[in-house]
């Protein structure tokens, strides 16, 4: 007799499928998704990290909870779908690991008996390029300047440097790339040429790439540079010269003499020295410093000779100003002077910028909104005297290139 026993077995078709990236920055976070086709006992997802129970993700009451604490709404710190299906979670990459396991698991009852169904994946984790620059980078007006950045780590490419200034961009410079290294080179380092330099690298595992930056500011040291040159005069009101000039981080003296005396020696003059906004072009565009107008007012217009000397560690800056016979005259070539010098570099370089002048009004920079409320006042006054004779304003104006 023949005895044949049939042993029914259970097939559980039930599924569970996590899905997530395969790369990961060192120390960075991914947000991994765990499915199922149907919704598991107590509404609850558990996930692993290298065989490790990392965290649950609970459904509970249409909200959501990650180790017993609620997830915000719309966060992506971990997430549960409304029919208790989707379970999704944001998990840290370790900081020492090449690669980590991650796991997902979930618990059903099929005819009375709990299974089990998990699913999982292998996460590459990976170093950014680590870059390193000069910090910061300081050059003389006309000197060569170069910038170098180093990388170390995996490093895919390097990309255009970015030089920008007060947070505006300013141009791409593409460096010169030999091995783990860009360099730019400024042949003739200009005013133009200060500010932050950003040299970016990227390196790239499957679909995913991975970018790192580091950032730079270039300083420029020079004599003072002039911008503009200017003389205003009035019918019965004093003569006023006036010169704008942008020098940075070097401290500058500013000297007046009237027939190559210094204005010390003579009564009826003014001198001032006033912090304002200057603008010139870095590479083209347009950019606001800081810079400073010096002023001398004549109030007796005899025949004179003025000179302004602008000096600094770097060079020197002097201009005439010529009155004769009434007439004042501030031509380039014929009746006036304007000559740069250069002096060797210094020892050593200034962090800050003081202004120090022959003779100064304010101990301080003046405050500019306030000096220009104080001269309209004076200038409201002026008019109920009937005083001012704006139609017989004459200006004479000079920009430096």
């Amino acid at each position: 007799m023949i005895h044949i026993c049939i042993i029914s077995a259970i097939i559980y078709t039930t599924k569970v499928s996590l899905n997530g990236p395969k790369y990961i920055i060192r120390d960075g976070n991914i947000n991994v998704m765990c499915s199922s086709d149907e919704k598991p006992i107590f509404s609850t997802a558990n996930f692993y990290i290298n065989g490790q129970l990392y965290t649950s993700v609970r459904n509970y009451r249409s909200l959501c909870y990650s180790a017993r604490k609620t997830c915000p709404v719309n966060s992506l710190t971990c997430y549960c779908s409304q029919d208790g299906k989707q379970y999704g979670l944001r998990i840290h990459a370790p900081k020492r690991n090449k690669t980590m396991t991650v796991s997902c698991a979930m618990q059903f009852v099929q005819k009375e008996q709990t299974f089990s169904k998990e699913d999982s994946f292998i996460v590459e984790i990976h170093d950014p390029p680590i870059l390193k620059i000069e910090k910061p980078v300081t050059c003389n007006v006309s000197a060569l300047v170069t910038v170098t950045c180093n990388a170390t780590g995996n490093i895919g490419s390097f990309g255009d440097w970015i030089h920008s200034y007060g947070g505006k961009l300013i141009r791409t410079v593409q460096g010169k790339k030999s091995n783990n290294t860009s360099t730019i080179y400024i042949d003739n380092c200009d005013f133009e040429d200060i500010g932050e330099y950003t040299c970016n690298a990227w390196n790239r595992f499957g679909n995913e790439t991975y970018r790192s930056k580091v950032t730079t500011r270039l300083r420029v040291y020079g004599p003072p540079k002039v911008l503009w040159i200017k003389s205003t005069e009035k019918h019965e009101n004093p003569t006023i010269f006036s010169v704008s000039f942008y020098s940075p981080e070097i401290p500058t003296s500013v000297q007046w003499t009237q027939d190559f005396t210094s204005v010390d020696n003579f009564t009826g003059v003014v001198v001032r020295v006033l912090e304002n906004n200057i603008t010139f072009d870095m590479h083209g565009k347009p950019s606001v410093h800081i810079g400073h107008v010096t002023s001398l007012t004549v109030h007796k217009r005899s025949t004179s000779v003025y000179k302004v000397m602008l000096k600094n560690e770097l060079g020197e800056y002097s201009h005439l100003f010529q009155i004769q016979a009434g007439r004042i005259y501030l031509n380039r070539f014929e009746n006036a002077e304007h000559v740069s010098i250069y002096y060797a570099a210094p020892a050593s370089v200034y962090n800050v910028s003081p202004y120090s002048a022959t003779r100064l009004d304010y101990d301080e920079p003046i405050n500019i909104p306030h000096a220009a409320r104080s001269a309209q006042q004076r200038d409201n006054k002026e008019s109920e005297r009937g005083e001012r004779e704006d139609d017989i304003e004459t200006s004479h104006y000079i920009e430096i290139e």
